[in-house]
């Protein structure tokens, strides 16, 4: 956002806090569809109520360093067939393990995953190339 929007008196609202739950629970929820590639059943003509699992499925999550770390203990939805990848650059190991996560640099996320959902600003700390 630039200054010109308060010169103009343009009200600016942000419902962030309020919305990361839903977002969290959304994107989550889409995540383990790609895994279990229902899209592209249905597209073969294969949709099923039982999509079949995860199959093992490395997910990686990369975190804004605004979180520091914090996140609810439920924030990744436990999957015995999937294991997921966090990285954040301010999270400790210990942090990681308790949300059911192992934490990596970006190199290593970005290599074993099989898909990756991205959360964070373009920062050197979450930057690839």
């Amino acid at each position: 956002m630039t200054p010109s929007v308060w010169e103009r008196g343009i009200l600016v609202s942000s419902a962030a806090d309020v919305n990361a739950g839903p977002v969290a629970d959304f994107t989550m929820a889409v995540v383990l569809l790609a895994a279990k590639k229902c899209a592209q059943r249905a597209a073969a003509g294969r949709p099923s109520p039982h999509a079949g699992d995860t199959d093992g499925t490395v997910i990686g999550i990369v975190q804004p360093p605004a979180s520091e770390g914090e996140w609810p203990p439920d924030c990744v939805p436990p999957r015995p067939t999937t294991g997921y990848l966090l990285h954040d650059p301010y999270a400790t190991a210990d942090q990681a393990a308790r949300i059911g996560t192992e934490l990596v640099d970006i190199h290593t996320l970005c290599t074993k995953s099989a898909i990756v959902t991205l959360h964070a600003p373009q920062l050197p700390e979450t930057r690839i190339c």
